[in-house]
């Protein structure tokens, strides 16, 4: 995935992933810092994080249309 962000970045374009917030195993990447991971986890789908997406604006327009509130997300 970050080969493709890094491309997107590069062409100032845009990217669709998908909605999967996983925090990386340390157990297996002892580098790692998971207390960190957890924190931007935590923020992304806490109502600061969410307003943050939804008010990402471009010329006006809305690009990102959070979900973390929707239980069939």
């Amino acid at each position: 995935m970050s080969g493709t962000l890094d491309l997107a970045v590069a062409d100032n374009g845009y990217v669709l992933s998908d909605r999967g917030i996983i925090l990386v195993n340390s157990a297996k990447h002892p580098n790692v810092k998971p207390e960190f991971g957890q924190q931007f986890i935590d923020w992304l789908v806490s109502l600061e994080g969410q307003n943050a997406i939804a008010n990402y604006k471009i010329k006006g327009e809305q690009l990102f249309f959070p979900n973390a509130t929707d239980p069939g997300a």
